[in-house]
């Protein structure tokens, strides 16, 4: 009898708990990463103008990119499956961008993070095209890229690999962590992962789908279990 109830207490819970948060959550979710993306294919202001104190973390932001040293840092998700390690796979990527303009006195340089492993081959190619000036090879950097983004700041740990990469290369006279850290712009220009949305959606809905389906069978159970007993 015990076992009986708490079946159908665990039924209940599934029906009437489980499946429309589930529901809700994606739905939510989906239409949050809607709203962002628009927001970011929305963005006017242009980075490649700014001044240091103009850079603002939860702004959205848009600019070509035509200039950007290397790739200094990258993240990597170690993922594992029924106890095994999987191969680590690389998550986002940061490149080393100069901001170069009237508002700035002398030449500052700031991180962006892709995480569309299609924009990695064009950052590489930019990358090599801007070596190519620097190095007297080209007129001017052939490659370039229309980029929108957002801006968030930079930790501790990533300024410090890009001092760390500023000092391998001798890009300065100088190589003290403090001297090098006045030319870095402590921000991060970001794209969003390429998420699906409309995709969140589509299984909300089937969720939503389920869910009436059950309910609906739920009560035509009930009423065949109230016919017989009458």
């Amino acid at each position: 009898m015990s076992s009986n109830i708490i079946y159908k207490t665990i039924d209940r819970i599934k029906v009437y708990i489980l499946l429309p948060l589930s529901t809700i959550i994606l739905l939510f979710y989906g239409i949050n990463e809607i709203a962002e993306n628009k927001r970011i294919s929305n963005a006017t202001a242009d980075f490649n103008n700014f001044n240091i104190n103009q850079f603002e973390t939860e702004q959205y932001v848009s600019g070509n990119i035509n200039y950007l040293l290397d790739q200094f840092a990258e993240n990597q998700n170690t993922n594992s499956l029924f106890f095994i390690n999987l191969p680590k796979k690389t998550s986002s990527k940061y490149f080393i961008m100069p901001i170069i303009n009237d508002n700035l006195s002398e030449e500052m340089y700031i991180a962006v993070e892709s995480s569309k492993k299609d924009e990695w081959g064009k950052f590489n190619e930019i990358s090599t095209d801007t070596l190519k000036y620097l190095q007297g090879k080209a007129d001017y950097p052939s490659s370039n890229y229309d980029f929108k983004g957002k801006i968030k700041p930079m930790d501790d740990e990533l300024k410090g690999y890009m001092i760390e990469w500023f000092n391998q290369t001798n890009w300065f006279d100088i190589t003290e962590s403090n001297d090098v850290s006045q030319h870095i712009i402590p921000y991060i220009i970001y794209s969003q992962s390429s998420t699906k949305p409309y995709f969140i959606i589509a299984v909300s809905s089937v969720f939503a789908l389920i869910w009436i389906i059950m309910i609906l069978l739920k009560i035509k159970t009930n009423r065949l279990n109230k016919n017989k007993g009458d």
